[in-house]
């Protein structure tokens, strides 16, 4: 073989060795790179898987959130019916007493009708203030009694002059006279009508200047230094009238104080009277402080006196234990010296029986 043939035959062995290691290269990065491409598909599955389940808890919890939101639109439905149902219910029992109400409202327009005529009579007016004002007195004063605190149609001594009632202060014979009044002159005016109308503020002068006029009759009437009668008190029946007056004529009330005349009411004037009791009650306390405190010193010194006693009763009781103490001493000492004794002589008398 001449070199020629031997060159080619090595660069064939030679190529066929590079082409195998090349297709064995190619082989085995086909194998790596499979072997990568499933790796990444089982990671790519599972993170699928995971995120599947994530979002199937997500849903899961979603859908639980809506069932219990539902369920509780559901309660508050139904409790919404149920009280719609209640407030039907109600509105019909509202419906039937309004009814009821329409009734009695027509039926008592006629005893309104008649009520009012009623009080248009002065003589009717003034027999109901006087009722009023006795069954205040009695409730806060007591039953009406002779030369008692109250009287009722007190007549002045050297007069024809007649006063609804009087206290009796008990101060210095003082008295306090009541009379009840019933203003109504345009009264109806000043609670129903418009306050800018000109009707209302021509009622509105009336009023006033009728409440004036009977302040000053009962200051001049009334008030008397021979009675001991230095103010009165205007009873006005009517919470209405006087609320009125109160509200919208508070000067009033400084025109009456200064006429020493006091307005009240039914709600007003049992505190007036309770105030003149507790001003009675002091009144008789500081009137008879000397004797309180007279009496006072003679339990104090009876008192002292006790003391002492009791004191000398201890003593004396003392020394009676003690000297009990020393003779039931005493007596024992001798009863035992007489059993010695008698034992001493039993003793003696059995030796003389043995000899």
């Amino acid at each position: 073989m001449d070199l020629t043939i031997i060159l080619i035959i090595l660069i064939s062995i030679l190529i066929i060795i590079c082409i195998s290691i090349l297709f064995y290269l190619i082989k085995n990065k086909n194998k790596v790179q499979d072997s990568n491409l499933t790796q990444n598909l089982e990671y790519n599955k599972e993170t699928i898987n995971q995120k599947i389940e994530s979002e199937n808890k997500v849903i899961n919890t979603n859908l639980d959130n809506l069932k219990e939101k539902v369920n509780e639109q559901k309660t508050d439905l139904k409790q919404s019916l149920d009280k719609l149902e209640q407030n039907i219910s109600k509105f019909n029992e509202i419906t039937k007493n309004i009814e009821q109400i329409d009734k009695k409202v027509d039926s008592s327009s006629n005893n309104i009708k008649e009520l009012s005529l009623i009080f248009k009579n002065s003589k009717t007016r003034g027999n109901l203030g006087e009722y009023t004002l006795e069954s205040i007195l009695t409730n806060v004063l007591g039953q009406q009694t002779k030369n008692g605190i109250w009287q009722t149609q007190y007549k002045y001594k050297n007069s024809n002059v007649i006063v609804d009632a009087i206290i009796n202060t008990q101060i210095n014979d003082k008295k306090i006279a009541i009379d009840a009044k019933f203003p109504l002159s345009k009264t109806d005016i000043l609670v129903s009508q418009d306050s800018s109308s000109f009707e209302y503020k021509q009622a509105e002068i009336e009023f006033k200047s009728s409440i004036k006029t009977m302040i000053k009759d009962l200051n001049n009437k009334y008030i008397s230094s021979e009675e001991n009668i230095s103010s009165v008190i205007m009873f006005i029946p009517s919470e209405i009238v006087f609320e009125l007056i109160w509200s919208k004529f508070n000067d009033l009330f400084n025109e009456a104080v200064k006429n020493k005349i006091w307005i009240c009411s039914p709600t007003t004037l049992p505190a007036v009277l309770f105030s003149q009791q507790i001003s009675i009650r002091d009144y008789k306390i500081s009137k008879n402080i000397t004797e309180i405190q007279r009496l006072i010193k003679v339990i104090t010194d009876d008192v002292k006196r006790l003391l002492e006693r009791n004191e000398n009763i201890l003593a004396s009781y003392e020394k009676y234990k003690s000297e009990t103490e020393r003779l039931f001493k005493e007596f024992q000492i001798s009863a035992s010296k007489i059993d010695k004794n008698y034992s001493k002589l039993e003793s003696i008398n059995m030796n003389d029986n043995q000899e």
